[in-house]
């Protein structure tokens, strides 16, 4: 039973930090015009530039720099890609630009703090007797909260509604006066923040070394096309990412081994196979 309610708790937690790092992504694109690799840079520079501060309220300052150093980032990249797209640049070409920022970025965290992997995990705290600790509870709690604010503020807050109104059409809100360079530097800098929290949840109850930028950036690549294939908004995006981890842990349980790559590609091919019935339906009305 202590092992089921392990696995449970673990599904959970992986599937609200996956939520997050989907959130993050589609702000961070959203803002950005065009999928944004560099947007995986926070969940490493979150955890490890807390895990350079000592215990306490040193910690905390740490945390709060690191999420500076995150919105900074977002900043840059944000007026940067603006700056080339006015100039001509395509799509494609900013696609490369982000992607080459982002193995740049990995490979200076890698020789800063070396490729070994670190953790924020407190050996110390008390543990129930299923084997869940206090702080793996925690984590789940503040994910969770943190989730469900990011869906109330999108469905209730102003801040949501001018997003909404983004992802439809930029002219229409342009003509309507609202700020819209402004809106995209807020949206990305919410989505870096995002990742870079997820990062930090990760870090509290595993371990994170530079070389997961590749894989959070695929992460979130997967679940923006799969709902961007079946055609959902963010909730439809935060359920691709829970599927994404439930499907990783039933293939860790019956193949055993870490399946994380392949339960994208298995979520990639439910999706295609679901749009084009999908699609199969409309061309029969």
């Amino acid at each position: 039973m202590s092992a089921f309610i392990q696995l449970v708790a673990g599904t959970c937690e992986t599937a609200l930090i996956y939520s997050l790092v989907a959130c993050g992504f589609y702000f961070a694109s959203t803002a950005t015009r065009h999928f944004c690799f560099v947007a995986a840079v926070p969940f490493v520079i979150v955890p490890l530039g807390v895990s350079l501060c000592s215990d306490g309220p040193v910690r905390v300052l740490g945390a709060f720099a690191s999420f500076g150093a995150c919105a900074l980032l977002a900043l840059l990249y944000k007026n940067l890609s603006a700056t080339l797209s006015s100039h001509g640049a395509r799509e494609g070409q900013l696609l490369i630009l982000s992607l080459a920022g982002m193995t740049a970025i990995e490979n200076v965290i890698t020789a800063l703090y070396g490729s070994a992997s670190r953790t924020l995990w407190l050996p110390q705290g008390p543990t129930f007797t299923s084997g869940i600790s206090m702080q793996q509870i925690a984590v789940i709690l503040l994910a969770l909260a943190s989730v469900g604010a990011i869906v109330t503020v999108w469905h209730r807050a102003l801040f949501g509604k001018v997003m909404r109104a983004l992802v439809e059409s930029r002219l229409n809100l342009s003509l309507r006066g609202f700020p819209v360079p402004t809106i995209e530097a807020f949206a990305a800098v919410v989505g870096f923040l995002c990742i870079g929290l997820g990062g930090l949840f990760w870090a509290l109850d595993g371990r994170i070394k530079p070389s997961m930028t590749t894989e959070v950036a695929i992460i979130g690549a997967v679940t923006l096309i799969v709902s961007t294939m079946i055609d959902v908004g963010l909730l439809g995006l935060i359920a691709t990412a829970v599927t994404l981890a439930v499907v990783r842990t039933f293939l860790s349980l019956t193949l055993e081994g870490d399946w994380s790559m392949t339960a994208m590609l298995v979520l990639l091919c439910i999706a295609a196979i679901a749009s084009r019935r999908r699609l199969r339906g409309v061309g029969a009305l």
